[in-house]
């Protein structure tokens, strides 16, 4: 699963609930949520996850 934000603005972002287990691939910011739940988007902020 990918989330990006591209704009310079923070933007809300929801997903529906997320079963099982996850890990980031790759993130352009230092820190990252281990798996896609309720969280503010940073200016350009990008995530990708794997659901293993």
């Amino acid at each position: 699963m990918v989330v990006a934000n591209l704009s310079r603005e923070f933007q809300n972002w929801q997903p529906d609930e997320m079963k099982g287990d996850w890990r980031v691939l790759m993130s352009n910011y230092a820190e990252a949520a281990n798996r896609p739940a309720a969280m503010t988007l940073r200016p350009f902020e990008a995530v990708w996850w794997l659901q293993e």
